[in-house]
């Protein structure tokens, strides 16, 4: 930067450079007030963007309230004179500061132009990897300057995300020691880039540190070039928290799509076996009905038949009870507003025996299906098996039903099967060799799936070539994966000598204390 001709901009002059800063500079510079005095330091700190020894307005320093407008419904809403005359009043001030500002900050023309390109190109590049490397290698081919970039994690440490300018083997300090505007250690000028910390873990309203933009200048950086790369900084952290927004906006879209094809899966289709029930029970009160009025009949035979048709219509709404809450807890646990608010799925874990409370509720619930199919079924659990884990009921509970619906629509009868089966057990494991874990297993008789396709069961929308006919989404193997995964699970598939293999492993639950 140094002997590159400063500009003192005019509010002709700077144009875009003052209209695309204001944002970047407003929102580092709100509620900026940490201690002026770095945690770590071993050289000259700046405390703040302009204050009174560098030459610049003390306003600087500090927050600008935001002017009180009042909120309009729609773009097209009434809005008066009056009301036109105090937003303008209150934009034309904001303005007239900016100008001012950024006719004390002495930018130069290249200074200001590396501002506007940061600004663009961030817009532009949408991978972490170039949006990490951008201010880089801006800084190196504007300035000649060496840089690093460090990003932040949810644990406040910092992580190298650019090549090293020195093998040292430098840490970095932590994000809560970084209260100023920057921390110089030996040859390093540490600037934090700062914004909102958006992170899946926890969502952090309260302005954050993003990431580290480490310089490594040749000789020691004036009053000017201090405020500059701090401004610079700013304009990144603010870029930053655009994207990071814009892409938790897309992830969460992306969410609720398939959280409409997962109920369309898991409830909507199902559900229709609840016509059918329904059908069946309209039926039988029908007979019912016309053997009370059949006059042709004695009171003994009427009784005798009334007698048999109460027992199937009490069968027949246990069973439509039965599947009824089977539904209400698949919807209640897909429509929960916590799903919504925060874009993906998120587990309410109880302790439960996996087989007793969730494998025999989703057979009996499918077992009249297999029946009707004429698939053999049974369900077995090994003996001395702890199957007790920590599991979302609702979810967990998908998963299973998942399994079973597939089992009834592909077993199919083979050579050495003639007639389909279906076999769910569930049995002690290990995850990574070690660890206590509970594996349930489905297994189907039926024609094997290729190598290269059972690769990919597990993909959103892909089904494989041996399911013929039979309808289907592909989005139930998915589903099990996901929800398997989220509970720090892994679902697989293996063709056996009996037939096709699907298998999920959970954790067992930490055993309690005495």
């Amino acid at each position: 930067m140094t002997g590159t001709p400063r500009h003192r901009p005019s509010s002709n002059s700077t144009g875009k450079a003052h209209h695309d800063a204001s944002a970047a500079d407003d929102h580092a510079s709100s509620g900026n007030t940490a201690p002026t005095q770095p945690a770590l330091h071993s050289g000259n700190t700046t405390s703040g963007h302009g204050a009174s020894d560098h030459g610049m307005p003390e306003r600087d320093n500090f927050s600008v309230q935001a002017p009180d407008v009042r909120k309009i419904d729609a773009e097209t809403a009434p809005i008066s004179r009056e009301e036109l005359e105090e937003i303008s009043s209150s934009i034309t001030v904001r303005l007239n500061e900016k100008f001012m500002d950024y006719d004390a900050y002495e930018f130069s023309l290249r200074e200001s132009g590396a501002l506007n390109i940061l600004f663009d190109l961030m817009q532009e590049y949408q991978n972490p990897q170039y949006l990490s490397l951008l201010p880089v290698l801006l800084l190196k081919n504007a300035f000649d300057l060496d840089a690093e970039f460090y990003c932040r994690t949810d644990e406040s440490e910092f992580i190298l995300r650019t090549p090293a300018i020195l093998q040292d083997g430098w840490t970095p300090p932590k994000a809560d020691r970084l209260s100023g505007d920057h921390v110089i250690d030996g040859q390093r000028v540490c600037v934090p880039v700062r914004g909102r910390f958006v992170s899946k873990v926890q969502e952090e309203h309260d302005r954050k540190i993003r990431g580290l933009l480490v310089l490594y200048p040749e000789k020691p950086l004036d009053r000017h070039q201090l405020l500059y790369f701090t401004k610079f900084a700013n304009r990144l952290g603010f870029s930053m928290h655009n994207q990071s927004l814009a892409q938790r906006n897309r992830e969460h879209l992306d969410f609720v799509r398939n959280l409409v094809k997962d109920i369309g899966h898991n409830v909507l289709g199902p559900n229709m076996y609840f016509k059918l029930l329904i059908n069946k029970l309209g039926a039988a009160l029908l007979d019912l009905g016309q053997e009370l009025h059949n006059n042709k009949s004695d009171i003994h035979s009427i009784m005798e038949r009334a007698r048999a048709m109460h027992l199937e219509l009490l069968d027949q709404v246990n069973e439509i009870q039965q599947n009824f809450n089977h539904s209400s807890l698949f919807l209640e646990s897909l429509l929960r507003e916590s799903h919504f608010t925060q874009g993906r799925y998120v587990l309410r874990t109880t302790r439960l025996h996996i087989f007793e409370r969730v494998v025999k509720s989703q057979f009996a619930s499918y077992s009249p299906l297999f029946q009707a199919k004429g698939i053999d079924t049974g369900i077995t659990l090994a003996p001395d098996c702890n199957d007790e884990v920590e599991a979302d009921f609702g979810l967990i509970s998908q998963v299973v039903a998942n399994m079973f619906s597939n089992a009834l629509k592909y077993a199919s009868v083979t050579p050495d099967s003639p007639v389909p089966f279906m076999r769910c057990r569930v049995l002690p494991a290990a995850i990574d060799g070690s660890a206590e874990a509970v594996r349930v297993e489905v297994l189907t008789s039926g024609e094997h799936i290729k190598k290269d396709e059972a690769a990919r069961l597990f993909e959103k929308y892909f089904r494989a070539s041996n399911t013929g006919e039979v309808s289907g989404t592909g989005k139930g193997l998915h589903f099990v994966n996901d929800i398997v995964a989220l509970h720090n699970g892994i679902a697989g598939y293996e063709a056996t000598a009996e037939g096709n293999l699907f298998h999920f492993t959970l954790p067992c639950a930490l055993k309690k204390k005495d």
